[in-house]
C-alpha cells in the first residue's frame, strides 16, 4: 500500500504567527526584567566599592599631572609648573590643583569657582572641597630616588557621580551581554531540539513508507514465487509415485532432493509472506473457539517423526484449569506453537527432551511454555532472537537449517493477538520459550489489526 508523499508534509508542525508573536513578546519581557534585576545587582555591587573606585580614578589623574611636573620641578621652573597646573584643569570635574616643593612650600595652584571659571591661587585652597576625604587626593613627586615636590587635587561631587554613571553603563553593557548570550543559547538549544525532533520525525515517516513499500513488494513477489514452486513440488510427487512409469533408485534419490528443497523454499516464502502482511498491517485475525489440548496434540503429532528419528522425548502437561476452549485466532496460535516446538526439536541433541506445559494465569491469560535440553543461548545473543533474518550461528559454521524468521514472526503474531512472548536460556543447558495468550478475544489489544480485519 503506497503512502502519499503529502503525508510527510502534513506531519510537520511549523510555528504559527500568533505563537511566534507570543514567544517573541515573552522573550522581550523576560529580557528586560532580567536585565533590570541584573543591572541593579551589579550597580549595588559597584556602589559598595565606590570608595575604592574613586581612589583609583583620583590616582589616575594624579599620575597624569605629576608625570608632567617632574622636569619643571627638578629645574625649579615654577612658571612652567603653574602653566601645567592650569592645563590640568582640562579635567572638567577637578575643583583645584596645587603644587608644593620638596619642603612642602606652596608653589602655585588653580581653582574652579562655582561658575566654572578657573582662578589662579596665591595660597592653598580652603573650604568644602578640601574637607571631604573622598574628594581630595595627593601624591609625592620623586626623581632619581629623591622627593622633589608634591601635588594635591580636589574633585567636585560630579566626579563621584561620573564614576557611578560610568559603572552603571558598564553594568548595563555587561548585563546585556550576559542576557543576550543566555537568550541566544536558550533559543539555540530550543531550535536545535525542535530541528532534531522534526528531522527524526521525518526520518521515521520515511522509514515507515519504505518499510510498507518493501512489505508490499515482498507480499506480491511471494505470491508470484509460490505458484510455480507448488507446481514443481506437485509434479515431483507425481513422478515419485511412478504414475508415468517406474524410476530407478538414483532418479528417486534426486527427486527426493528436489522435493525437500522445494518444500524448504516454500516454507521460507510462506514466512516472508506472513511477515510482510504483519508489517504492512494487512494481517487478518479470524476469531474462533478451539481447544488448547487439540492445538498442542496436533503440534506434537506433526513433529513426532522428527523427534523419534533423533531419540528426542516429547512430553506434554496441561493443567486442569488450562484444559479449556480458547477464543482467539486458531491458525496463528497453531503457527506460533509449531514454530516454538520445531525450534526446540531442531536445537536439541539426540537423546534429549522437549516438554510443553500449559497453565492458567491469574491475570486472565493462558501460558504455554516450550522447554528443551538443547544447546541454549548466550546472554548477549538473546536480544537478537526476535529480529528478522537473525541467526546466532556463523554462516560459515552453520549446522542447523533455518532463515531466522520463525521467532520474529511468532513475536509479531502473538502481539497482534494481545499476548506476549518471553525466553529464558542458559548456554549448554537449554531454553524455555513462553507465550501468554488472553483467555478472551481481547479485541482492544489487537494492535496490528483494524476492525474490518477481525472476523468471527
Amino acid at each position: 500500500m503506497a503512502v502519499p508523499i503529502m503525508d510527510m508534509h502534513k506531519s510537520r508542525r511549523p510555528w504559527s504567527s500568533s505563537f511566534r508573536f507570543q514567544l517573541l513578546s515573552s522573550s522581550i519581557l523576560v529580557y528586560f526584567l532580567t536585565t533590570i534585576c541584573l543591572v541593579l545587582f551589579l550597580y549595588v555591587t559597584q556602589v559598595s566599592n565606590l570608595r575604592d573606585r574613586l581612589r583609583s580614578e583620583k590616582s589616575y589623574v594624579l599620575d597624569s599631572i605629576s608625570g608632567s611636573l617632574i622636569l619643571p620641578l627638578w629645574n625649579f621652573d615654577f612658571d612652567a609648573s603653574k602653566s601645567i597646573l592650569e592645563s590640568a584643569m582640562g579635567y572638567p570635574d577637578l575643583r583645584s590643583v596645587t603644587a608644593f616643593d620638596e619642603n612642602g612650600e606652596f608653589i602655585g595652584g588653580v581653582e574652579r569657582d562655582d561658575s566654572g571659571k578657573v582662578l589662579t591661587l596665591g595660597a592653598p585652597p580652603t573650604g568644602a572641597a578640601g574637607s571631604t576625604p573622598d574628594l581630595v587626593g595627593s601624591k609625592e613627586i620623586s626623581y632619581g630616588g629623591a622627593v622633589i615636590g608634591s601635588i594635591r587635587i580636589a574633585v567636585t561631587d560630579r566626579f563621584a557621580m561620573a564614576v557611578l554613571i560610568r559603572q552603571l553603563w558598564k553594568s548595563i553593557a555587561l548585563s546585556s551581554i550576559i542576557i543576550l548570550a543566555g537568550i541566544n543559547t536558550l533559543f539555540f538549544i530550543d531550535l536545535s531540539k525542535r530541528k532534531r525532533a522534526e528531522t527524526e520525525h521525518l526520518a521515521r515517516v520515511a522509514a515507515e513508507i519504505a518499510n510498507k513499500t518493501k512489505s508490499d513488494f515482498l507480499a506480491n513477489m511471494s505470491h508470484e514465487l509460490r505458484t510455480p514452486l507448488n507446481s514443481i513440488i506437485g509434479f515431483t510427487e507425481v513422478l515419485q509415485d511412478s504414475l508415468y512409469g517406474p524410476l530407478n533408485e538414483k532418479q528417486n534419490e534426486y527427486l527426493g532432493y528436489i522435493n525437500t528443497s522445494g518444500r524448504h523454499l516454500l516454507d521460507l516464502i510462506n514466512d516472508i509472506l506472513d511477515l510482510s502482511k504483519v508489517e504492512s498491517g494487512r494481517t487478518e485475525v479470524v476469531l474462533s473457539s478451539f481447544s488448547i489440548r487439540a492445538v498442542l496434540d496436533l503440534s506434537q503429532t506433526m513433529l513426532k517423526e522428527r523427534a523419534l528419528k533423533h531419540s528426542i522425548t516429547l512430553e506434554c502437561s496441561i493443567a486442569p484449569e488450562a484444559d479449556i476452549d480458547l477464543v482467539s485466532d486458531e491458525h496463528k496460535i497453531k503457527q506460533i506453537v509449531f514454530n516454538l516446538l520445531s525450534n526446540a526439536v531442531k536445537f536439541t541433541s539426540d537423546g534429549g527432551r522437549v516438554r510443553i506445559d500449559a497453565r492458567s494465569m491469574s491475570e486472565g491469560f493462558i501460558e504455554i511454555s516450550v522447554a528443551d535440553t538443547g544447546i541454549g543461548i548466550k546472554k548477549e545473543d538473546i536480544g537478537r532472537l526476535f529480529k528478522e533474518f537473525s541467526q546466532l550461528e556463523s554462516p560459515l559454521q552453520k549446522r542447523y537449517e533455518g532463515t531466522g524468521l520463525g521467532l520474529a514472526l511468532s513475536k509479531r503474531l502473538i502481539e497482534i493477538l494481545g499476548g506476549s512472548i518471553s525466553v529464558k536460556s542458559e548456554e549448554g543447558v537449554g531454553s524455555v520459550f513462553t507465550i501468554a495468550i488472553p483467555l478472551g478475544p481481547a479485541i482492544a489489544r489487537l494492535g496490528g489489526a483494524s476492525g474490518e480485519d477481525i472476523a468471527s
